[in-house]
């Protein structure tokens, strides 16, 4: 609309009077505060949300950064570009989600969400198969600058035959317990098999543990929550494009109390199934622990990861947050130590790393 507004005045086209004009502004005025005053009506819900991290790494003997062994690698990543939208009338409601950090933006979620009762809700679209619960938390809340090599695979990093996440799940509660299952095309896309997911969630104490990592608005009193999914896509395939099992364990617990954090996952491949590592029959497992040194504003952490590879690769995190305005804006800086029985695989890592959002 507006090339074309300033085309028609570059080409001489004749000007209204000062009478008109200002009529025609005023009924812009007009439909511009209509317009302002529908979008922020509660009913409505319109809001867009959107947030970027970038990170400052130096990597030593890494080839998976340098692309050889034995040479160290400096430079600065964006690692999150996400902006989202979304709003809502009544029992419905709407979520579209863009990730641009790789240069061109691709479509995360597109869903919409039916609330059929207090405890009991229908979403259908593109989203996020809800297998375990480092998996499904936001990036943004997200403890260390990296996640686990599992929580990357399952959040977006995975092979091409899990892309179609699009279906429908029915997720819902009943006092302490919570429970989710989803339908998604998997693989085959709209062919005849189907990528299956359910998960169960039960909080032992209080009223459980939010969708954030590390003790950032912790609860005074002691909440755990512990978790168990299950994923299956009958249609996956492996590295070599072959037929594979496509079924996944998960487990995982959190607790928080005050001042402390910790969280814990475990995902068991049956034999076949692929991963990021795609090695069959493999168990990764993680788990870390994080204390706020100064309530709300720093916070110290650490985490151990099992990659259970063949070479037995691991990694040590290390890591202090400072929180400027809570996850919305945030630095954060670590020490990764990779280790591997492979002599190449093996590295030191610092990543100071900043997140700016809203």
């Amino acid at each position: 609309m507006l090339p074309m507004l300033f085309g028609s005045l570059a080409l001489g086209l004749p000007m209204a009077s000062d009478v008109q004009s200002n009529q025609g502004w005023s009924s812009l005025d007009a439909e511009l505060s209509g317009l302002s005053a529908a979008l922020q009506d509660p009913a409505n819900a319109l809001s867009w949300d959107g947030y970027l991290r970038v990170f400052i790494a130096q990597d030593s003997d890494s080839p998976a950064l340098a692309g050889q062994p034995n040479t160290d690698a400096l430079g600065t990543a964006l690692d999150r570009a996400r902006l989202g939208l979304r709003g809502g009338v009544g029992e419905y409601s709407f979520r579209v989600q863009l990730e641009a950090a790789g240069g061109d933006a691709r479509l995360l979620d597109a869903y919409a969400a039916w609330e059929c009762s207090p405890n009991l809700r229908t979403t259908m679209g593109r989203f996020q198969s809800p297998l375990y619960w480092n998996g499904l938390v936001d990036p943004r809340n997200q403890l260390f600058v990296l996640r686990t090599a599992s929580d990357e695979f399952w959040i977006g990093g995975r092979p091409a035959q899990f892309d179609d996440n699009v279906g429908v799940m029915v997720d819902g509660s009943f006092q302490r317990l919570h429970w989710w299952v989803a339908a998604q095309n998997g693989v085959d896309g709209t062919a005849d098999e189907l990528a299956l997911t359910g998960r169960l969630r039960y909080d032992v104490l209080g009223q459980g543990v939010g969708m954030v990592e590390g003790a950032y608005g912790a609860p005074d009193d002691a909440a755990l929550s512990v978790g168990v999914g299950w994923f299956d896509d009958g249609g996956a395939v492996d590295g070599g494009g072959n037929s594979a099992d496509g079924d996944v364990l998960a487990f995982d617990a959190q607790y928080a109390n005050g001042s402390w954090a910790m969280n814990a996952e475990m995902l068991d491949y049956s034999k076949g199934s692929v991963n990021v590592f795609d090695v069959p029959d493999s168990t990764p497992w993680a788990v870390a622990v994080s204390y706020m040194v100064q309530p709300n504003t720093w916070e110290v952490a650490a985490r151990y990861e099992d990659a259970d590879t063949a070479t037995n690769l691991g990694a040590i995190t290390l890591g202090v947050n400072y929180y400027v305005s809570g996850h919305d804006v945030k630095w954060q800086f670590n020490v990764i130590d990779t280790t591997s029985d492979n002599d190449i695989e093996e590295t030191t890592a610092l990543a100071l790393a900043l997140t700016v959002g809203k």
